[in-house]
């Protein structure tokens, strides 16, 4: 039997019914996919009534897919806890002012913000290592056990 260990629990009202073991959005929801979660819900609760979320600790979350023990997670679109995916950059496209990658639907361009990044030694241009910042997908804790499958119950440190 998975045990869990709050640490802090606060309240939310709930905008709907909601289940326990899933991520609560800060506007009382399930959280959204990819959303920071106010905190994870400790029991099942009608819709208007407070609804207990543990915001630190060690909460039980319900898998919505395979995770791996060490995986970052973040919420699926019902509140479900899945692996957070690998950032990921396409190719870079160079001219001789600046650098652009083009990563989903967040464009990074840098001709000044880190003059490091660009070698422009003999006219080449070097790949750039980039590092930080902040991602378009919310962290919201760290799994602590494996899912096989979705459905699955998980221990997950939160925050992360």
């Amino acid at each position: 039997m998975k045990t869990y260990k709050p640490i802090l629990t606060d309240s939310i009202l709930a905008a709907a019914a909601l289940a326990a073991y899933r991520f609560i959005g800060l506007d009382g929801n399930y959280c959204g996919a990819n959303l920071p979660a106010w905190g994870v819900s400790e029991l099942a609760t009608a819709s208007g009534e407070q609804i207990p979320t543990i915001t630190h600790g060690i909460a039980l979350v319900e898998s919505g897919g395979i995770i791996t023990a060490g995986d970052k997670v973040t919420s699926d679109s019902t509140g479900r806890a899945v692996t957070v995916a690998a950032l990921a950059a396409a190719a870079p496209v160079v001219d001789d002012t600046k650098l652009t990658i083009d990563s989903g639907a967040t464009p990074v361009t840098s001709s000044a913000a880190d003059g490091a990044i660009i070698s422009a030694a003999a006219g080449l241009l070097t790949a750039p290592v980039l590092s930080g910042g902040v991602l378009p997908v919310a962290v919201n804790g760290m799994a602590m056990d494996a899912a096989s499958a979705a459905g699955e119950f998980i221990r997950v440190r939160v925050p992360a």
